[in-house]
């Protein structure tokens, strides 16, 4: 291989690297963040209003640096919802669009254990799966992921 054919290479190669480095710099660093779904003994589903959302939608939000997963959804409930859920088990995760992992768990609780809002919530309210309100797409399919079993 000729010099000038080697440095073409690596040109390229360069070339080809400095590209994925600006299109990860465009999409920012990887994200993490936990989001509960949690139920009542009806069977009804807790959702909330965020202040920053227009639909129903599932507590939760961003882990913290160095937060395990479940750390950070407990932390969520009680910061949004003034909630403390002694048992969350975790049913997986999901990966969004933007380099984002969503921590996925499933837990129960009694409504009179909200509460509080926080100010990203304006409103919480228990549904029945057959009266959802208008939720997200997200929203929508974590909530088919983590259907409770039916009564036997």
């Amino acid at each position: 291989m000729s010099q000038v054919g080697g440095w073409r290479a690596v040109a390229e190669v360069a070339t080809i690297a400095g590209r994925r480095v600006r299109a990860l710099a465009r999409l920012g660093p990887p994200t993490a963040g936990a989001a509960v779904v949690l139920y009542d003994q009806d069977a009804r589903v807790l959702l909330v209003r965020a202040s920053y959302k227009r639909h129903w939608s599932i507590p939760g939000g961003f882990l913290n640096p160095r937060e395990s997963a479940l750390d950070g959804a407990q932390r969520e409930l009680s910061e949004e919802l003034g909630l403390v859920v002694g048992s969350l088990e975790s049913v997986g995760s999901v990966d969004g669009p933007t380099r984002h992992t969503t921590h996925i768990f499933v837990g129960s609780a009694r409504p009179d254990q909200v509460t509080e809002h926080s100010w990203e919530i304006r409103e919480h309210a228990w549904f029945a799966p057959t009266t959802l309100p208008r939720v997200g797409p997200r929203a929508a399919a974590l909530l088919r992921r983590c259907e409770p079993d039916p009564p036997r």
